[in-house]
């Protein structure tokens, strides 16, 4: 039997039934849906990749997105999304996730706006300390829960430079072969890729800024940091640590 079976309204994954509950992205290369684990009632999201709009890790062994996932889940950090396992089957990659309900992030007070604005810096910062850039951030990548904390999703143009100076690249691809080799010659190219994709970080958090500021944070303070961001994401030279300060002490 396959790992994977799909009916009308039901996905067996690993000879576990799930109910599909909502889909959330129909009609792209990977939906993604809310399913119900019938076994406990357990809620669950399982994103359906088509295999050409999938990247896989190295020698192809495993799915891209979840590789990265694994990798970061040892932080135990609640504001990045868990995968929990993946399958392969008819031209299509799936995979498990943990289930975290959305909630609409714009149409909220300016206290809120500041929570969740410094939630995000917080949580790209630490990713960015361990070596990793988002490579997509944006609102649609970002879970806002009930409590106003934050979940981070969607690392598929994620980056990594490891310790050893082996540099993978999730996000660019530098060899058709395979577009997660560890390059070891012509690392000038692979680390100027790396720097781009951290800058891009910076530069779609300002982004997400002014998204907030078009929907109603207009106070003194909130207005001070925009300017100073405003500014300071144009430079050559940029971190999220000192976005993250300053976040802090404008907010």
């Amino acid at each position: 039997m396959s790992d994977v079976e799909f009916e009308n309204q039901r996905i067996v994954f690993k000879e576990k039934n799930y109910k599909k509950i909502k889909c959330y992205n129909p009609g792209t290369s990977s939906p993604t849906w809310h399913v119900k684990r019938e076994k406990d009632s357990k809620d669950f999201v399982i994103k359906i990749i088509e295999k050409e709009s999938c990247v896989f890790h190295r020698n192809k062994e495993i799915p891209r997105e979840f590789k990265i996932l694994q990798d970061l889940k040892k932080f135990g950090r609640k504001d990045i999304v868990k995968a929990f396992e993946w399958s392969y089957v008819k031209g299509r990659v799936l995979i498990l996730f943990e289930h975290i309900q959305d909630f609409k992030t714009l149409l909220m007070p300016e206290s809120m706006i500041k929570k969740v604005f410094k939630n995000i810096a917080t949580a790209v910062a630490f990713l960015h300390e361990n070596k990793y850039a988002h490579g997509d951030l944006k609102l649609d990548n970002v879970i806002v829960k009930e409590d106003r904390t934050i979940v981070l999703i969607d690392f598929q143009d994620s980056c990594r430079i490891d310790e050893d100076k082996e540099v993978y690249i999730t996000g660019r691809i530098l060899s058709k072969e395979d577009p997660m080799i560890p390059v070891k010659e012509g690392i000038d190219r692979v680390e100027e890729d790396q720097e781009v994709s951290v800058k891009t970080d910076i530069e779609k958090l300002y982004n997400i800024l002014v998204e907030f500021k078009w929907n109603g944070a207009k106070s003194a303070e909130f207005l001070a940091f925009s300017d100073w961001f405003k500014d300071y994401h144009k430079k050559d030279e940029v971190s999220l640590k000192d976005v993250f300060l300053q976040a802090y002490v404008y907010l």
